[in-house]
């Protein structure tokens, strides 16, 4: 088949996005492909796969966590994460799992932080409330 850009998503809900650098567009595809057949056994789907400029890949599944491999090792570290996954479904909170260390992962739990969240919240840091003190809890 072809790749191609659309400019409406409208009907287009339930397909995954595959978003990175156009030049890349098919080596994107084609890992889409591969870590698709991975998670179909556990019942998963990729909602979105990304790569971005610097080549690392990241995962968001259709139940809303988000996977952090990295940019090499992608299937032992997505077996990494099917190895604990039903460890993992005792919590329910969990939004993003971290799996570019080498003997483990890391967690982020809790509610999920929107765009716009994330951006005042950097805007926040970067231009502190005059007198106010920090706060380094």
């Amino acid at each position: 088949g072809k790749l191609f850009s659309v400019a409406g998503t409208s009907g287009m809900q339930g397909l995954p996005r595959l978003q990175g650098p156009q030049a890349r567009a098919g080596e994107i595809f084609e890992r889409w492909q591969e870590l698709r057949i991975l998670l179909q056994p556990a019942d998963l789907e990729i909602a979105l796969l990304a790569l971005d400029p610097r080549g690392a890949w990241r995962i968001e599944l259709n139940d809303g966590r988000e996977l952090l491999l990295g940019r090499e090792q992608l299937e032992q570290r997505l077996g990494r994460f099917l190895a604990v996954r039903s460890e993992l479904a005792r919590y329910d909170d969990i939004r993003r799992i971290d799996l570019r260390y080498p003997n483990g992962l890391a967690l982020v739990r809790g509610q999920a932080l929107d765009n716009a969240a994330v951006e005042a919240a950097r805007l926040a840091d970067r231009n502190p409330i005059p007198g106010a003190k920090p706060n380094h809890g």
